[in-house]
């Protein structure tokens, strides 16, 4: 197989136009509008196979509606928020508190997004939803990993799994709210992928679609469930991108492009600027982050503690974050034991945390003719306009 024969480039288009190196300048503080994906709980109503999240986190613990006010008018005395995306645990576990960050994010001017696995009876929705214009919310997403109700009741550890989300996406259809489907894609669902997207799309009108790598934990090796490969997911990369010019009103299409050849990282991340390309290559710090110097946000938070963080990876599967809130000060302030800006500005390659995620000694993979695909910050590279990841 030849590397060039993964990614053509009549089969994908970048909305990120500039070279990563043009677009990213390091600077000490987020300027301009910043996106907020807010976990406003730890509880949940499923215990899906692939979670991220430790086992441990699954808990009772949330954010009063009180403090969850407190917070966000902290961050919106230093910052201009364009976004507010609810991400929970489960946000249906909270359905007052989750109506109420709706309410706020509209009642100052904030564009709002909530995910679900669509689990919850259609009463929860609509008491997460109660006085709230469907056109006041910019995205409801739904996790559907596979039209195929086996495997999706497999990932999702559920036999009801499936059932309740389609009555979820019918319900929320038949209100004309605007809904986007996020599929997780690891081993087992791999195969169902494009059919799904054709029967959501045809039989359902879905015209927004996400797609995730799974992400590695302990829980997913435990479940006996395997993360894609470079190659592996880019071949899938490629068939979606080809499935899309023939699918009807496709507004958003968000696939990641988690690994590059070397020539693809020479164009779209270094400006054609061969000295950064052998920086690279050799490891040296080239302070190109993301997570440092983006204007995305990660918020975690309930009654105790309180903590941000820039990085999604870091976020959801190390642990380490930036900020902590102190409650009693009203002030957030540097967590110096667990810092993500140290890990990432202290790293050699272009992102250190996913080694750690995929737990590699190595920040690419090889295939058998000796191409090398070379992992990247899986939030940049994607055709949409918006990024949530």
């Amino acid at each position: 197989m030849k590397v060039n024969k993964l990614m053509e480039k009549s089969d994908m288009t970048i909305s990120i136009i500039n070279p990563l190196v043009k677009q990213i300048k390091p600077q000490n503080k987020i300027k301009n509008k910043i996106y907020i994906t807010y976990n406003i709980c730890e509880t949940c109503n499923l215990n899906c196979l692939f979670c991220c999240i430790n086992d441990n986190y699954h808990s009772k613990k949330h954010i009063s509606i009180e403090n969850s006010d407190i917070i966000l008018n902290k961050i919106k005395k230093n910052y201009d928020i364009d976004t507010i995306f609810i991400m929970a645990n489960e946000p249906t576990t909270q359905p007052e508190l989750s109506n109420h960050i709706i309410k706020y994010a509209i009642n100052n001017n904030i564009k709002i997004k909530l995910v679900s696995n669509g689990f919850a009876p259609i009463s929860i929705y609509e008491k997460i939803l109660k006085d709230i214009n469907p056109k006041d919310i910019y995205k409801i997403t739904i996790s559907l990993d596979s039209m195929n109700e086996k495997i999706h009741n497999t990932m999702r550890n559920n036999n009801m799994a499936f059932s309740n989300a389609m009555k979820t996406i019918e319900f929320l259809n038949s209100n004309h709210y605007n809904i986007r489907i996020q599929m997780t894609i690891c081993d087992i669902n791999y195969d169902t992928i494009i059919d799904s997207v054709k029967d959501l799309n045809s039989k359902y009108g879905i015209n927004n679609f996400a797609f995730h790598c799974m992400s590695i934990s302990e829980r997913t090796i435990k479940n006996g469930l395997h993360h894609l490969n470079a190659f592996k997911w880019r071949h899938l990369v490629s068939e979606l991108f080809a499935l899309k010019s023939k699918l009807n009103n496709i507004k958003e299409f968000s696939v990641p492009i988690i690994a590059m050849t070397k020539n693809e990282l020479l164009k779209l991340y270094f400006g054609n600027n061969e000295k950064m390309l052998k920086q690279f290559m050799k490891r040296k710090s080239l302070k190109l982050c993301p997570a440092i110097n983006g204007n995305n946000i990660y918020l975690k938070a309930n009654d105790d503690d309180v903590f941000i963080s820039r990085c999604q990876i870091l976020f959801d599967n190390i642990g380490k974050y930036s900020f902590k809130y102190d409650y009693k000060k009203n002030n957030f302030k540097e967590n110096k034991k667990n810092n993500d800006f140290n890990v990432i500005k202290k790293s050699k390659t272009l992102c250190p945390v996913i080694l750690t995620e995929l737990n590699l000694k190595k920040d690419y993979e090889e295939d058998e003719n000796g191409n090398k695909l070379y992992y990247v910050c899986r939030v940049l590279l994607a055709n949409e306009n918006d990024l949530d990841y």
